[in-house]
């Protein structure tokens, strides 16, 4: 099923069987301030949220949404995109609380027209241009063999919202734990090659991560998983992208266990890696770098959300892009050192220290 243009302005967005005509079809366009579905039939006209709900209406702020690739959600401030199957409401779609566990809220995007078979019975979708949003069955193929680089620099595994590291225990066949960061080999992680394959141990350099029944620590081997690190920090097995490492939900001290949960993007599963021990930073100073939807850098408290994450390069030359709005930190005026936020381009490249003109 394919989120559908209703037949008036200002009337409930439907979702029914997905065809070749416009009615299916939406323009992906995105801002500053987010994504936006836009009709192809009537390119002035968005999806948009009008007092919990969906109606095809004038772009404004009201049509502002963000897709999660990770959980598969379309998200409108707080709240999830999800279907109505209800006797009262056939074929609408609201706004409801993000739960993992309900499928109603999934959808995908698809370049072609789904057919019957690629998609579930419980689900719906959306299009945008060729575009299609659609629940459909995630179909995977087994991954080449990596080649393993044991001279890459190693990283802390960093979670915010459990302020605490990824830690390897002594034991093989344990999972690993979560735990106050320390300055030693355990805590220590190789991801190689960077950004998808085996997740090793530093301490163990023999010991993977890898997922049978549950996950856990094993000996490295071409039967073991590989592991994709993604711009939104989440990381899940190669072959299953529908599960993410994940801390425990409930603010819980005692609780040090790591699990496989389904992605929904929330904070338990977001990951940094950091060359160092994020305490040696985080404590010392107390503050981070954050920027807001305009672009806006400051110094201010750490917050534990998108404001304060970026995304850099794990070595060398490359962007440092919030994860919040998708701009890139850019030097404006070398001579007075002003840094902005910009659109990503080469102008955005911030250059390995090692390889100025004095590698200082």
């Amino acid at each position: 099923m394919c989120l559908y243009l209703s037949d008036f302005v200002d009337e409930p967005v439907i979702y029914d069987y997905c065809d070749n005509t416009k009615s299916s079809k939406w323009y992906l366009c995105e801002n500053d301030d987010g994504i936006y579905f836009k009709s192809v039939a009537y390119k002035d006209m968005c999806i948009s949220s009008i007092k919990n709900k969906i109606v095809l209406s004038k772009c404004d702020e009201n049509s502002v949404m963000k897709y999660i690739e990770a959980s598969k959600f379309i998200k409108s401030k707080s709240k999830c995109l999800s279907v109505l199957d209800g006797e009262d409401d056939p074929d609408y779609l609201t706004l409801t609380n993000c739960d993992r566990n309900n499928k109603k809220l999934l959808f995908e995007i698809s370049y072609r027209k789904p057919n019957k078979k690629g998609t579930t019975n419980t689900t719906t979708t959306t299009t945008t241009t060729t575009t299609t949003i659609t629940t459909s069955a995630i179909t995977t193929t087994k991954q080449s063999v990596p080649t393993i680089n044991y001279k890459d620099k190693p990283k802390f595994i960093y979670n915010s919202l459990a302020n605490k590291c990824l830690f390897a225990q002594a034991k093989l066949n344990q999972p690993p734990l979560i735990k106050s960061c320390k300055n030693n080999n355990m805590f220590k992680w190789i991801l190689s090659p960077y950004p998808e394959g085996y997740l090793f141990s530093y301490a163990y350099t023999d010991r993977c991560l890898s997922v049978t029944n549950n996950i856990k620590m094993d000996t490295c081997n071409n039967n073991i998983n590989t592991f994709k690190y993604t711009g939104e920090g989440t990381i899940y097995p190669s072959n299953n992208n529908d599960e993410c490492l994940s801390t425990t939900e409930e603010d819980n001290d005692n609780d040090d266990n790591v699990y496989l949960n389904t992605c929904y993007d929330f904070d338990n599963q977001i990951w940094s890696f950091w060359d160092t021990n994020p305490y040696d930073i985080i404590n010392h100073l107390n503050k981070c770098m954050n920027s807001n939807y305009n672009g806006k850098l400051t110094i201010s408290d750490c917050d534990d959300s998108k404001n304060s994450i970026w995304q850099i390069p794990i070595s060398g030359d490359g962007f440092y892009k919030s994860l919040l709005n998708n701009l890139c930190l850019q030097v404006s005026n070398i001579n007075k050192g002003t840094i902005v936020m910009s659109d990503c381009n080469p102008n955005s490249v911030i250059y390995d220290i090692n390889n100025t003109y004095n590698g200082e």
